[in-house]
């Protein structure tokens, strides 16, 4: 019987912080997580402009960007611009080390459309970053 209830109490100390998409216990922020606890910021035109410069191919115009200070990362930020390639607007998230034009290298592709629609490379330290990169949920929703 004692161990039913604490098996009933942890279940339901638990379950609201499943929801928020964090780890229980670790502190971690999870790709997941709310942008209610990453603060949005800025990304200067010109640090927008730097990234679109990167074009695999054609032109590439941003038409707005936001950032958050990567969990998982130190001294780097995750960048989530959308972009116009001439086709349609999308959206992609680069790492940069800031968010300004003199500071936002080295830069580096994210998600599947970072990398896809620029030639940044996606790999740091031999890590290939991609959409479970900690924080990428927060910068998107930063745009929206």
């Amino acid at each position: 019987m004692k161990r039913k209830a604490i098996a009933i109490i942890t279940v339901l100390l638990l379950a609201p912080l499943s929801a928020c998409g964090g780890s229980a216990g670790t502190g971690a922020e999870s790709a997941t997580s709310s942008s209610a606890t990453a603060k949005c910021l800025d990304v200067d035109a010109d640090a927008q402009q730097a990234i679109a410069d990167g074009a695999t191919y054609g032109t590439l115009t941003p038409v707005a960007a936001k950032a958050v200070k990567a969990p998982a990362r130190s001294d780097a930020y995750l960048v989530a611009m959308k972009f116009n390639d001439g086709n349609g607007e999308m959206t992609g998230v680069w790492m940069t080390s800031g968010l300004t034009a003199t500071d936002v290298g080295p830069l580096l592709s994210v998600d599947g459309a970072a990398h896809q629609f620029t030639n940044w490379p996606n790999t740091i330290n031999g890590e290939t970053l991609n959409i479970e990169e900690p924080g990428v949920a927060d910068a998107k929703a930063c745009l929206s």
